[in-house]
């Protein structure tokens, strides 16, 4: 469970406070994003993982009650 467009490595001597992205990973990119990666500011990619991760789980749930229901419906 990973969105490779979305990742950016950075060399193990760089400063944790320095770990900053901004902006989309691709000009036009579609899917949403934590909202600090959409705001334009520096933002930490790793909180944006968690956040990316946390949506994933709630698409997961959504899907997942979807087709509980529909299935519940042909009977």
């Amino acid at each position: 469970m990973i969105d490779l467009e979305m990742a950016h490595g950075f060399a193990e001597d760089v400063p944790e406070a320095e770990r900053k992205l901004t902006g989309l990973p691709i000009d036009g990119y579609k899917p949403k994003v934590a909202p600090e990666v959409s705001s334009g500011l520096p933002y930490d990619p790793f909180k944006a993982d968690v956040w990316q991760l946390a949506h994933s789980f709630l698409d997961f749930e959504v899907r997942r009650r979807m087709l509980r229901r529909s299935s519940f419906n042909e009977y």
